[in-house]
């Protein structure tokens, strides 16, 4: 009785190890079938990666940040309070102030943080040998070198339209020194025995093959929002039903206003081109990150 309740553990726990495998599999799968159709039916791909990468952005990119006002209080009834939207709307509001002063300055801040956040997050979820801040730091520098590197022309079109310094790098320099920094990527994943950290060097190496925005959105909500998501359950203790639900009535305001900022900026009166929508929108996005990565910060710090 006793050998086979152990077996059934044992097993339990083979299954749960290989199971935690499938989501970033699929994701790699994912961004290979989206490399062969954009080499195979490029007008097709336009359409469908833009659509993959709103209803990723529904389901998991918005909702995963959705309900920071839960992590100050751990409780799962609780109703955002007048405090909470004051402090976390003035922090964005602030950094907006900063965007429009010093936008380089602005720009710096955002990389070092959304760095630090991507890394906190995925070596939270790896746990590999020695887990500390510095890794943190290391594979977040090494996340968007290899992603923004991989696409220095589309990149420095955002920046220009930010008013920003760009790159000083030409699409071929960019693509090498990602190329190297997915080779770090991969050996340090060998050197930890991390198949998750792993796969997730093989994805970014194939979103250098993709363009700027599908590979950001790959890595973005196929990986940093589901391992975020995950955290969140694991932390406040519910399932994604409950936390989705509960996460619902921010994420459909926050997609509206997506709509009405696109719809304005896209309007007669101000018809912004592609590159000048994408800039506003990732300025807009590193404004309400900011109290977001605070929030996240302070729950690792607690939870995990």
């Amino acid at each position: 009785m006793l050998k086979n309740t152990s077996l059934n553990v044992v097993r339990q726990l083979v299954d749960q190890k290989y199971a935690s495998l499938l989501t970033p599999f699929y994701v790699l799968a994912l961004s290979l079938m989206l490399w062969l159709l954009q080499s195979t039916a490029p007008q097709v791909s336009a359409y469908v990666e833009p659509c993959l990468f709103v209803i990723g952005l529904f389901f998991l990119g918005i909702p995963h940040g959705a309900i920071d006002h839960l992590l100050e209080s751990n409780n799962f009834k609780t109703k955002p309070t007048l405090n909470f939207i004051v402090k976390y709307v003035g922090t964005a509001t602030i950094y907006f102030v900063l965007w429009v002063l010093l936008p380089n300055l602005a720009l710096i801040f955002f990389l070092i943080y959304s760095a630090w956040h991507f890394g906190q997050s995925d070596i939270n979820e790896w746990q590999p040998h020695h887990k500390n801040q510095l890794k943190s730091w290391a594979w977040g520098i090494l996340v968007l070198t290899i992603v923004l590197g991989g696409h220095v022309t589309a990149t420095n079109s955002i920046l220009t339209n930010m008013k920003v310094l760009n790159i000083p790098f030409n699409n071929t320099q960019g693509k090498m020194i990602s190329a190297f920094f997915i080779g770090i990527a991969i050996v340090w994943a060998i050197i930890e025995r991390q198949k998750k950290m792993f796969i997730s060097g093989l994805m970014l190496a194939v979103g250098i093959q993709l363009p700027l925005i599908t590979a950001f959105g790959l890595y973005f909500i196929g990986q940093h929002s589901v391992n975020g998501w995950s955290h969140l359950k694991r932390g406040l203790n519910v399932g994604n039903k409950d936390l989705f639900l509960k996460a619902l009535p921010f994420t459909l305001r926050a997609f509206i206003l997506f709509i009405i900022i696109y719809i304005v900026l896209q309007s007669s009166w101000l018809n912004y081109s592609n590159e000048q929508v994408l800039a506003t929108f990732f300025v807009f996005i590193s404004c309400i990150s900011f109290p977001h990565v605070i929030a996240m910060h302070k729950f690792y710090k607690k939870f995990l």
